[in-house]
């Protein structure tokens, strides 16, 4: 929200924007990039997007300083739009700003079977035409599973505002306070009941700046965070089987129907672009994600919330979801030894070795859950001079150091 007020006075008073950007805004802005933090926009996509990151600066273990943009280090950028701190320490960004604007944002409560519905058109149109669907640009969706309904939000952008050079006209926002429900609400239909008023405020129908207009957190629902415990998640799925999977998950709630009742927040359903990082989620495509919490882990004492966890199982195993992924800055990575880069991103996982190699040799930034693993890739051998793997005979990516142990999906023993 800082760099958010901050552009909105910048320049000659005119002020200026972000393209595109996250809900969860509150974060580091190294960090956000790091882990390809999004909104749901398809002309834009993440934060990490060639069309929003421009530049970064990075400081390497051995205390270099480099700057790397696609024109210097177009491979070493690649890797750097997404590198969930494996590479160095992000120190400053080059981001694109465009003029602060005036945005129209639309919320409808609606049944999800419009959410539904508009997903598998999504799939089609992709599938068939090659198209994206125009339908889910800057459209997000909040899912109430327990109650099968969504605040389905769209944005509109309107045109640029205060070429007068006038001041920014902050949209007064009145968001209801949320008490603590504790332990008193076991069931999430409660907790809805708790939480509704405030998501409603924060999405409801206005035009404003998009300072005001596109959604960014508040304090009264950081203190609701605050004071209830949970875990955030998030998966992405690719457009071509999103539709397939998200018919399932709704088959497998309507056979379960206890499992709803582990989702106490709404799931946040956002879609993003194609990108080129290398570590993009989406660098094979767009994809559409999903955002869960849990918060019945923490109030019911840390037992494991069994119907969060079929759910994330779902999404990590069947077929309908196949090629799901996990955002790098969330919830529900497998226990240590139980992740396979080269697996979950097969064209471009050693590439990203490369990169890893040349900034990193020494691996001082080297994680210690063993994600980022080349064994066996030989990749001394199998990197070109632009940091590029060259596949073939001797030069086969894996990431190798796979426990023969690892749990069930999705993987993870802890939650």
């Amino acid at each position: 929200r800082d760099l958010l007020n901050y552009l909105s006075e910048f320049g000659d008073g005119s002020g200026y924007t972000l393209p595109a950007f996250s809900w969860f805004i509150d974060q580091t802005i190294g960090g956000a990039v790091a882990t390809g933090t999004h909104g749901s926009s398809l002309e834009y996509g993440s934060f990490s997007s060639e069309k929003q990151l421009l530049g970064v600066e990075m400081v390497l273990a051995n205390g270099t300083l480099v700057n790397l943009t696609p024109d210097t280090h177009p491979q070493l950028m690649r890797a750097a739009r997404v590198s969930a701190g494996r590479l160095g320490v992000i120190t400053k960004v080059k981001l694109r700003l465009v003029p602060e604007m005036r945005v129209r944002r639309e919320m409808n409560d609606r049944l999800q079977s419009v959410m539904f519905n508009a997903i598998n058109e999504g799939q089609r149109l992709w599938n068939e035409e090659g198209k994206l669907s125009p339908a889910l640009n800057e459209t997000q969706f909040l899912w109430w599973i327990q109650q099968g309904r969504v605040f389905h939000v769209q944005f509109e952008r309107l045109e640029a505002t205060r070429q007068d050079r006038s001041k920014a006209e902050r949209a007064p926002m009145v968001i209801p306070q949320v008490p603590n429900p504790g332990p008193l609400i076991l069931q999430s239909q409660g907790f809805s009941t708790f939480l509704d008023p405030a998501i409603r405020s924060v999405v409801s129908t206005s035009v404003a700046e998009a300072r005001d207009s596109f959604i960014t957190m508040t304090e009264p629902l950081y203190e609701m965070h605050r004071v209830n415990m949970y875990d955030q998640y998030e998966i992405s799925v690719p457009f071509s089987t999103m539709g397939n999977c998200f018919n399932g998950l709704r088959d497998l709630l309507r056979r379960n129907i206890a499992i709803s009742q582990s989702f106490f927040s709404p799931a946040l359903v956002r879609f993003v672009s194609q990108e080129d990082g290398l570590l993009s989620q989406t660098e094979d495509g767009p994809r559409l994600y999903i955002n869960i919490e849990d918060y019945l882990f923490y109030v019911q004492g840390r037992i494991i919330n069994t119907g969060f966890k079929q759910v994330m199982a779902y999404f990590r195993s069947d077929e309908r979801c196949a090629g799901s992924r996990l955002h790098w800055g969330k919830a529900g990575w497998p226990d240590a030894g139980c992740w396979d880069g080269a697996e979950e991103y097969p064209n471009t996982w050693c590439d990203f070795g490369c990169a890893a190699m040349a900034l990193d040799p020494k691996n001082k930034f080297a994680d210690s859950g063993a994600v980022f693993s080349w064994q066996g890739s030989n990749l001394e051998s199998c990197c070109s001079a632009e940091h590029k793997y060259q596949h073939g005979p001797g030069c086969q990516c894996q990431a190798g150091g796979r426990r023969s142990d690892c749990p069930a999906a999705p993987g993870y023993t802890n939650r």
